[in-house]
């Protein structure tokens, strides 16, 4: 049966792949648009400047949710 319960945790250079959609959906919910290219390219820069912080929701080793804090950049303008 699978777990109700969600663990939150920093994402991982691993978890990449597996967050591009979700960022993408978001971006997409709040611009207007989609672009899945564009959306890797901000993540992979903010990962790689570490000027962002990702935490993900889990379950069941799926992941369903994130949250990104950083202090200056727009995810979708």
């Amino acid at each position: 049966m699978p777990s109700r319960e969600f663990a939150v945790v920093q994402a991982e250079e691993r978890d990449f792949e597996a967050l591009v959609p979700l960022f993408d959906a978001y971006r997409a919910f709040f611009a207007g648009s989609d672009d899945l290219e564009r959306s890797r390219g901000f993540l992979k820069e903010r990962l790689r400047l570490r000027d962002s912080v990702i935490f993900l929701g889990r379950r069941d080793g799926s992941v369903g949710g994130f949250i990104q804090l950083y202090p200056l950049w727009s995810s979708w303008h």
